[in-house]
């Protein structure tokens, strides 16, 4: 496994350790409400298709975005991963009343297999909140092969995060930060045949983007 697990593991390890944190502050969102602004632009795109579908959240980790979809009172198929198994031993133990969740430690962009299936195995929609962050030392390589799993695996629809580049000076070098027209003109130009529709939603954060991808 790469030096990517090191920089995530001693970045989030301490938290997990901490006694009294919630969720967000575990995963170093500035809030709950932070952390749910991203998770409702997925649902707001895609919340009218997902009933009876399966949804791959890539970087679970505490299933908050599960226990988020679980709201909504429809039946879906969820399967979080997350690269850190404690993260996934935590978000196992959570109880779920409406979705199927399934939560497992995997990397994906380092093994072909996923959650001990084949590697052509498909997900209707793909959902990654936070995992482009860290500044990683190959954020932009790790960001384009990231993406090429995401179309892969994706049979619908695509949501995934990324911290804006202007808010550069707000969180400091520790992060990594990423231009919105160069990202959303990269997979226009690289996707172009799968896409039917690409938007850049912004209006919810200074400091963050997401990407939103319909497929064909």
């Amino acid at each position: 496994m790469d030096n990517r697990y090191n920089i995530i593991y001693n970045h989030y390890i301490k938290n997990i350790d901490k006694n009294g944190l919630e969720d967000y502050q575990i995963l170093d969102w500035e809030s709950k409400d932070a952390q749910e602004d991203r998770f409702k632009i997925f649902v707001d795109n895609f919340g009218l298709y997902i009933k009876n579908k399966s949804v791959l959240d890539i970087g679970s980790g505490l299933g908050n975005f599960a226990q988020y979809l679980d709201k909504l009172d429809e039946k879906i198929i969820y399967t979080g991963i997350d690269i850190l198994k404690e993260m996934v031993v935590l978000s196992a133990k959570k109880k779920f009343k409406n979705i199927d969740a399934n939560f497992f430690d995997r990397d994906i962009f380092y093994k072909d297999n996923i959650c001990n299936a084949s590697s052509d195995k498909k997900y209707n929609y793909i959902y990654s909140s936070g995992i482009f962050n860290l500044d990683m030392g190959c954020n932009l390589d790790f960001l384009d092969n990231a993406i090429k799993k995401f179309f892969e695996l994706a049979v619908d629809g695509i949501c995934f995060n990324l911290l804006d580049k202007k808010s550069e000076n707000t969180f400091g070098p520790k992060y990594f930060y990423y231009d919105k027209d160069n990202i959303l003109n990269k997979i226009k130009n690289t996707y172009s045949s799968r896409l039917k529709h690409i938007s850049i939603v912004d209006s919810y954060s200074q400091n963050d983007f997401s990407i939103v991808c319909f497929l064909k």
